[in-house]
């Protein structure tokens, strides 16, 4: 995890000196700026180690957002509810949000196929069924059930 208090890469400089002469991404960046600098007063307003896991920082209209990178962290940050907002000189409502990281996000779902003796009970349970539609919806199904058996899919 990088350090909050080292200084930003040259090329992030560099990106961040063209959005500034760049008239419409001006306020945006202008925004973000302002983003860093709560981040920086909530961090400092915070003990160690809770300041270190402060990620980012929204604040709209409405609320301050906080984000952290774990649940635990999230709930010792609630405590210091007060603080943050005494640091940042807001009075409005502070959420505190957990970020899960990218890699954690991304589920490979492994589908469930059933066995081919399940697909023939299935089969042979339908033909009970009286409503033709309910049938025949049941009847496709089983055959793209079976056909992603043999594909190993």
């Amino acid at each position: 995890m990088q350090s909050f208090k080292q200084k930003p890469p040259q090329a992030l400089l560099a990106v961040g000196k063209v959005l500034g002469e760049n008239q419409k991404l001006a306020p945006l960046l202008a925004q973000a700026r302002l983003h860093e600098e709560l981040l920086a007063k909530i961090r400092q307003a915070l003990p160690e180690p809770l300041g270190a896991h402060c990620l980012y920082c929204v604040l709209s209209l409405r609320q301050l957002i906080l984000y952290t990178d774990s649940a635990v962290w999230a709930t010792r940050m609630r405590f210091y509810q007060a603080e943050i907002l005494e640091a940042v000189k807001c009075r409005i409502p502070l959420k505190i949000r957990v970020k899960i990281p990218h890699k954690e996000q991304v589920f490979k779902l492994t589908p469930k196929l059933p066995t081919p003796a399940v697909l023939d009970r299935l089969e042979r349970e339908i033909q009970a069924i009286a409503d033709p539609e309910l049938k025949a919806s049941f009847a496709r199904l089983i055959r793209t059930l079976r056909l992603r058996v043999r594909e190993g899919i």
